[in-house]
């Protein structure tokens, strides 16, 4: 059993399940005692009781993983072996992968606050690390409340002027400017310009799950406002941009705050390997996707990438 294979089971067992454990506490599914007329422990309790590191150490490596989707499993005959596709996670970790290399963080989707729509845990950081002032200033207003009183000014002015605007120019709390972004400056003179606008945090989330239920397969974020949301598809089983595009105008809720039209993310891609489509309105079956690529001979697409999927990030 190698490390990578232990570190890739810690992640996918321990850290996954304590995560969505931690996701319904205080929901309807929480505090049950009974099962089946057993008494049974919190399962906090249950999980602490497992012995994680020998169950890592006694793991044995597989070539299934636990949906054994048939459309996942390929049997390769002139080798004898069973050879397993989770393409949308294979694309989407090279997403990431491209990403983080490009200075992004990759964040869980535990960390989006649903109700305010933000990454909260980003944005509080952004904040404190460009506007210290600000920040105790309002700290000696609100005390203990400094959270909920920014996250709901916040709110407030998204909701009565729209996303793109508050990024622009902040919103008030108390009286206090908070800014939500410090562009590049255009020369050096300004000594202060440059460190703030390294403090600008970007960031990408995989399966965010929405206040009514939506899991966008990526949602990218800009000190902590989520101001883009991709799907993925796969040409393998029959899928690309088009299905995608179909997704965004059938099951993403226009009205929902993650993807209303000034209130949500600026824009919304349609991804396959090759052709990226983007649209920065939903609005159901009217909604216009345009192609948002690099073009290939004079022609629609992308450039063949011979080291990745031509719509790779990087």
């Amino acid at each position: 059993v190698t490390d990578t294979f232990i570190d890739d089971c810690i992640q996918m067992y321990e850290t996954k399940t304590k995560e969505r454990v931690k996701s319904l506490s205080g929901t309807s599914l929480d505090g049950g005692t009974n099962i089946n007329g057993v008494e049974v422990e919190p399962i906090e309790v249950m999980l602490d009781k497992i012995n994680w590191t020998e169950f890592y150490q006694n793991a044995i490596p597989s070539y299934f993983h636990g949906d054994l989707q048939p459309e996942n499993i390929l049997y390769d005959r002139e080798n004898n072996k069973f050879v397993l596709i989770d393409w949308r996670q294979q694309f989407g970790n090279s997403i990431d992968t491209n990403l983080l290399k490009n200075g992004y963080l990759k964040r869980e989707p535990i960390h989006f606050n649903k109700e305010f729509v933000i990454d909260d845990e980003l944005f509080f950081q952004f904040i404190q690390d460009t506007q210290k002032e600000s920040w105790q200033k309002l700290q000696e207003i609100h005390g203990d409340d400094i959270k909920e009183k920014i996250l709901q000014s916040y709110q407030k002015q998204v909701d009565l002027d729209s996303l793109i605007q508050v990024i622009r120019k902040g919103f008030t709390v108390s009286g206090i400017k908070l800014d939500c972004l410090f562009l590049k400056p255009v020369n050096k003179l300004n000594d202060t310009a440059e460190p703030l606008y390294q403090k600008n945090i970007l960031s990408v989330m995989r399966q965010v799950v929405t206040a009514d239920n939506n899991k966008p397969d990526l949602t990218l974020c800009l000190n902590g406002m989520p101001v883009a949301t991709a799907e993925l598809k796969n040409p393998a089983t029959g899928q690309n941009y088009e299905d995608a595009i179909t997704q965004y105008k059938e099951d993403r809720d226009p009205a929902h705050k993650l993807v209303s039209f000034k209130r949500g993310a600026l824009v919304h891609f349609a991804i396959d390997p090759n052709e990226v489509f983007m649209t920065t309105k939903l609005q159901k079956d009217k909604t216009q996707f345009l192609p948002f690529n690099q073009g290939k001979n004079d022609g629609k697409g992308n450039p063949d990438n011979p080291n990745g999927y031509n719509t790779e990030i990087g």
